[in-house]
């Protein structure tokens, strides 16, 4: 985003992880970054995120932080699961909410929602994941629909397994979908891929080849009953 000339302000929960990465754009990027601290699980995170952009106009929003669990339901933390509602689901409704209408005083406006492949399928142990993401792919397109007269576009990134550290904090690494990381997307194919797409104006931006875009048909073609088993045994595939 910087690379395209857009001044930042970057959100996380690590401090010296986001002024070193602020440094980092500013020193290979003419644009200026600020950032803000704060635990996007807290409750009242996103209202402070919204008092400090009230002055600054916001024309792209990215709701890009989210995590996910490798677990049996029932075996699951119940804390982590409710926090993983709280990031990946009430955060990103809560900064639409809030940024929304000042970015529709803007000129041309951009919502990216980071969604996944999982969106379209439901997913034995990691069943709140799965959801979640579902629950971010229907709400961006009832609200690209609300949006489709105004000058604010609304995309949802539907990328697969992408390497990051997403699968190590969601201890997810036992999952076939990592086990190879040589056959993950990188970070930057992904990116690159969502920007160009958001730039289109378009919806639904799924990375990858025709292969990957064949596989998300799979809940339209089989009986329902069959895609939870069929995502179980991919999961755990040996």
């Amino acid at each position: 985003m910087a690379a395209k000339g857009n001044d930042l302000f970057l959100i996380a929960r690590n401090n010296d992880g986001l002024s070193e990465a602020a440094k980092e754009i500013m020193a290979s990027s003419d644009v200026k970054v600020e950032y803000f601290a704060c635990d996007l699980t807290a409750a009242d995170s996103t209202r402070k995120i919204a008092e400090k952009l009230k002055s600054k106009k916001v024309n792209i929003l990215v709701n890009n932080a989210g995590i996910g669990d490798y677990a049996n339901f029932v075996d699951a933390d119940l804390n982590k699961l409710d926090s993983m509602m709280q990031l990946n689901i009430v955060a990103l409704v809560d900064l639409s909410h809030l940024l929304v209408p000042n970015m529709l005083r803007v000129k041309d406006a951009k919502i990216l929602n980071v969604a996944s492949t999982a969106a379209f399928f439901p997913g034995p142990r990691m069943a709140v994941y799965y959801a979640s993401k579902a629950f971010v792919l229907s709400f961006s397109q009832a609200l690209s629909f609300e949006l489709r007269d105004t000058n604010v576009k609304v995309t949802v990134l539907c990328p697969g397994p992408t390497a990051t550290k997403f699968d190590e904090v969601a201890r997810a690494s036992k999952s076939s979908f990592f086990r190879n990381p040589a056959s993950l997307a990188s970070a930057e194919q992904v990116v690159a891929y969502a920007i160009k797409s958001m730039e289109n104006g378009e919806l639904i931006s799924i990375p990858g080849g025709w292969m990957q875009k064949l596989m998300l048909q799979a809940p339209r073609i089989l009986p329902r009953k069959s895609i939870a088993g069929l995502v179980a045994r991919i999961q755990n595939r040996h």
